[in-house]
């Protein structure tokens, strides 16, 4: 990224009491020192710029106000900002939701498969009780039939 002068009443993030950048190195050398004094994570000046893109993302920032934001020249690098530095919070979530997506989906299968047991059950049941009326009514055919017959050996013997 090429650095842009200085408009009158700008002050810059890392610069000298006259307002002058300084050297990237000289800035890295003493992050180094704070960082090893304070027994930090290891992070550089890039990694401080990738942290705040990913941060504004989580709070909602637009992709437009983190192109301005960042001053990237084609949007291109901030789209490439999102895809390849997404939050580990943001990786989790998505996980649990899937997780969850998963769970709800398992449990209506559950649900539709229990469903689909009731209508087999019933339908066995009702095949089962339509078998038992077939027989009752053929048994009673049967029985009127013989009475039937009785009736008539009796009526011409």
């Amino acid at each position: 990224m090429r650095i842009k002068p200085i408009k009158d009443g700008e002050q810059l993030l890392f610069s000298s009491e006259e307002n002058k950048p300084l050297y990237l190195d000289y800035v890295n050398h003493n992050l180094k020192i704070i960082i090893k004094e304070n027994n930090l994570k290891h992070i550089t000046l890039h990694g401080f710029r990738h942290t705040h893109c990913s941060l504004l993302f989580e709070s909602g920032a637009s992709v437009k106000e983190v192109y301005v934001r960042l001053g990237h020249t084609d949007i291109k690098t901030t789209m490439d900002d999102i895809y390849t530095h997404i939050a580990k919070k943001q990786t989790e979530e998505t996980a649990i939701r899937f997780a969850d997506f998963m769970s709800s989906t398992e449990e209506k299968q559950g649900s539709l498969q229990k469903v689909k047991s009731m209508v087999k059950n019933e339908k066995s049941r009702l095949s089962l009780l339509d078998s038992l009326l077939n027989v009752v009514l053929s048994v009673f055919f049967l029985f009127r039939s013989v009475c039937v017959f009785e009736t008539v050996l009796i009526l011409f013997f």
